[in-house]
């Protein structure tokens, strides 16, 4: 349903909004079967005698339960907020940046599809994805936590090739170019 072709647009203009919002949709329903097939699987991993065999648990090892859950998203925001506090505040005292602009971010992320896949719906999807059905699943299948930690950002990485092969075919980028961005991406995510 998601992926059906929208009349007057091409699927590989990912700029296109009707693609966009389509693409946000597959990518929502594609990341809650991950959870679930994640959450069955860790579910039938647990040993017979683990005693703590129930919804809850595997949420909790999914990183989605209730009572971490919520403070954890407040730990990560309250990181994020205070990492980009100085750059804010000297593009305010420089008057590149103004409180208005920040008011507009709401309207924004409403209006425009693009924002809402880049800022809001794409990384949801990948920390969901890569954090909460990948990495449980690693370390209940005898990964270490460091390899986790090392391992997670390269298949993070790896994932986003396809775009490079996207800008060389499609949009006839040059080669050099497709290959340096992809490259300081990888770098970037690792």
């Amino acid at each position: 349903m998601a992926l059906l072709p929208v009349d007057g647009a091409n699927i590989h203009d990912r700029d296109n909004p009707h693609i966009i919002k389509r693409r946000m949709l597959g990518v929502s329903v594609a990341t809650l079967l991950s959870l679930v097939i994640s959450a069955f699987v860790l579910r039938r991993w647990q040993p017979a005698d683990a005693g703590d065999n129930d919804i809850a648990a595997t949420l909790a090892q999914l990183g989605l339960a209730g009572h971490t859950a919520l403070p954890s998203m407040l730990v990560s925001l309250v990181l994020v907020a205070v990492l980009f506090l100085g750059p804010l505040i000297l593009d305010n005292l420089n008057g590149v940046f103004t409180w208005e602009n920040l008011r507009r971010i709401p309207k924004s992320l409403w209006n425009q599809p693009e924002y809402m896949r880049n800022y809001v719906v794409g990384p949801i999807t990948e920390e969901l994805v890569f954090r909460s059905s990948v990495v449980p699943l690693w370390t209940t299948a005898g990964l270490s936590n460091s390899m986790c930690v090392f391992v997670s950002p390269v298949i993070f990485g790896v994932a986003h090739v396809h775009r490079a092969i996207s800008l060389y075919a499609m949009d006839n980028q040059k080669l050099s170019k497709v290959l340096l961005s992809t490259a300081v991406q990888l770098t970037y995510t690792m």
